[in-house]
């Protein structure tokens, strides 16, 4: 299929079904052509990073209520200004084509709104967030957490495609093994901390991931699973598991003795970290389907307790841009956090630790839902500084701190 309209279908259906672009992108580009599988990938990011900015050249055109028409559109438009090598008369072409296939009513509209983007030397508005095509709703709560000073890098690196990020399974491999197959296959990466970002990776590491050899996770969220330090032979629990790469990582580091209790709201979810338990070899994780808002006696108690919360995702925007998008409500999401950590306190012995973390920058889900909960709580104490890994070329956003119980006098 064209990947243009491989492209709409999939804006389309990420709109439509309320999906992230990354689960429409694996439903609609099975088995394509690899050059058109990127061609496609690379317009819906790009819409979805730059829609603010492609919707004001849209706007200032035309008045357009039609979402399917919409969407068209910006396939398009993108093209036009953020693909150099796409030639514009191509781009209006194919847009042109797209739109007598799907809303052929709309063609001549869609024509003239073309011709003249690809004509006009459009003057976007002076403010962050149209620079960088952000919300206000998401500008203001990062500026209020990362200061004024720092906003711009900030929203540059949450638009900046990082490639993917690979770590080493040691329980099935080492780094030099993993180097000797990435250089075998002239894979283009870079060493960062625990991982290996990796600009393209071919069909060919396919084998390799099957086999457990290494697995899909960044930097930042190893640190998570460091900080809380598990030793070999103890009972951990990882409260908000799926899909299970850091309950995978901490049995790494327990090296595959203890026991992992890892949870999820969802069954289905916990389907993904049995799946990615087994494909690693690692065989002390036991699943479990659990609300992590409401205490659950029957787990029992642990020496140490992962609290990877829901939160806003403000940190991934990076590689999941729909979040700029999406509606939050930060007070709400800090309610449900300071319950799930409230909860995982109940759960950790005493001299436990717990940590707390989250991929978002805001400090509302961040460092207050540790303060409330220092204040309302005597029994635990701060055991690390607030951690905030910033977006950069390599990492992700993320937060995280390690609390201790101690026992109540």
């Amino acid at each position: 299929m064209n990947p243009r309209e491989n492209a709409f279908l999939i804006l389309e259906n990420a709109q439509n079904d309320k999906l992230f672009v990354n689960l429409a992108l694996k439903k609609y580009l099975k088995g394509d052509d690899k050059r058109q599988k990127a061609f496609a990938t690379e317009i819906v990011y790009g819409v979805m990073r730059y829609r603010m900015r492609i919707d004001y050249a849209i706007d200032l055109f035309c008045q357009l209520k039609n979402t399917k028409v919409r969407n068209i559109l910006r396939v398009g438009v993108y093209q036009l200004l953020y693909m150099s090598k796409v030639p514009a008369s191509a781009a209006c072409d194919e847009t042109v084509n797209l739109c007598k296939k799907y809303a052929g009513n709309f063609t001549g509209m869609v024509n003239a709104v073309m011709r003249k983007v690809s004509r006009e030397n459009i003057i976007f508005p002076d403010t962050f967030e149209m620079k960088y095509s952000f919300p206000t709703a998401v500008v203001e709560p990062l500026k209020r957490s990362v200061g004024e000073g720092n906003i711009e890098k900030i929203l540059d690196a949450l638009n900046t495609n990082k490639g993917l990020s690979a770590r080493v399974n040691k329980i099935k491999s080492t780094e030099e093994e993993f180097e000797k197959i990435l250089d075998s296959q002239n894979t283009e990466y870079e060493k960062n901390e625990d991982c290996y970002n990796i600009k393209r990776a071919g069909d060919s590491l396919n084998d390799a991931f099957e086999s457990g050899i290494f697995t899909w996770q960044g930097a930042a969220s190893v640190k998570a699973a460091k900080l809380l330090a598990p030793q070999k032979g103890e009972r951990v629990l990882d409260l908000c598991a799926a899909p299970g790469g850091k309950s995978c990582l901490m049995a790494q580091l327990m090296e595959n003795e203890g026991e992992i209790i890892s949870c999820d709201l969802h069954m289905h979810r916990t389907e993904l970290i049995k799946n990615t338990a087994s494909r690693l070899g690692v065989s002390i994780i036991t699943t479990m389907q659990n609300d992590a808002s409401v205490y659950n006696e029957k787990l029992g108690v642990f020496d140490k307790v992962l609290a990877d919360v829901p939160c806003s995702g403000l940190g991934i925007i990076a590689k999941k841009p729909d979040i700029k998008w999406s509606e939050h409500d930060f007070d709400a999401l800090s309610r449900l956090q300071f319950q799930i950590l409230k909860n995982a306190v109940k759960y950790v012995k005493n001299g436990g630790y717990i940590v707390y973390s989250t991929c978002t920058l805001n400090k509302t889900e961040n460092e207050n839902v540790i303060k409330r909960l220092l204040n309302e709580n005597k029994e635990v104490v701060r055991d690390s500084d607030f951690i905030t890994v910033y977006p950069d070329k390599f990492n992700d956003g993320f937060f995280m701190c390690r609390l201790r119980k101690v026992e109540n006098e």
